[in-house]
């Protein structure tokens, strides 16, 4: 009787976080220029995909490490956003990552479009180990990227690349799927 009572607790949690997650994406219009951006929402779309993605179990423990390249204001967006949570039973912490820091060590690594250039470079390095690359760049995918930003009608939207993320032995909740603007 308890085990049915934990199921359902944990059924409508899930859909309370997918409903919230939901109203974030179509229904907060953005007013976004390319000078101002407000990475609240980015921040709080990447602390979301981590409930929806799985991890293979080899980066099921220890801290969940997501890097930030460069300087960016998602950095403290997400240091506020995160601060006390976890993903599974990991603490979450955030980083500042550059070019010279090994990618592996992280489980997600967000590029900022003005830092773009090292996409490419970063994905190489990774191959197919179990990163998330999360960029906001209209040509992210096709560089490299498993998730990218975009904006539709003034609105945040993301774009998912299933095939690189399957390659990288991580899984996709099909909830997820059904809310991305585009999906290869």
């Amino acid at each position: 009787m308890n085990n049915i009572y934990d199921k359902s607790i944990n059924s409508n949690w899930k859909i309370w976080t997918l409903y919230l997650f939901i109203s974030c994406i179509f229904i907060t219009p953005l007013t976004l220029s390319s000078q101002e951006i407000d990475y609240s929402f980015h921040a709080k779309f990447i602390y979301r995909f981590t409930k929806y993605i799985n991890w293979p179990t080899e980066k099921s423990s220890g801290e969940f490490v997501i890097g930030v390249m460069g300087t960016s204001l998602i950095y403290e967006e997400l240091v506020k956003i995160t601060y006390q949570k976890k993903v599974g039973e990991q603490d979450i912490k955030i980083m500042k990552y550059s070019a010279d820091m090994d990618p592996k060590s992280f489980n997600i690594i967000f590029i900022p479009q003005w830092q773009s250039g090292y996409l490419e470079n970063v994905a190489a390095k990774l191959n197919e180990s179990p990163v998330l690359i999360i960029t906001d760049k209209s040509s992210g995918l096709k560089k490299g990227s498993d998730i990218n930003f975009t904006i539709i009608d003034d609105k945040l939207r993301f774009e998912i690349n299933q095939t690189n993320i399957q390659k990288k032995s991580m899984q996709v909740a099909g909830e997820l799927i059904s809310m991305a603007s585009m999906v290869n």
